[in-house]
């Protein structure tokens, strides 16, 4: 079930870029899921880097236990 293994990103003051250019401060979810797929990615990419292959569980395992219940 989603409660038990998805992760909520709601977002909070992130700086994102403007349509007319510059930045705005927004919030919520559409905001923050890109910052937390991007650092899934990362750890994909430090786990190839360093093993020569990827565990996504172990990735997905990682952002769980560090998210607030």
């Amino acid at each position: 079930a989603y409660q038990h293994q998805g992760l909520l990103a709601p977002g909070s003051g992130l700086v994102v870029a403007a349509p007319a250019g510059g930045t705005v401060t927004r919030s919520g979810t559409s905001f923050a899921t890109p910052i937390v797929s991007g650092i899934a990615a990362l750890l994909l990419g430090r786990q190839l880097a360093l093993y020569g292959r990827t565990d996504v569980a172990a990735v997905v395992r990682a952002l769980l236990a560090g998210a607030l219940p």
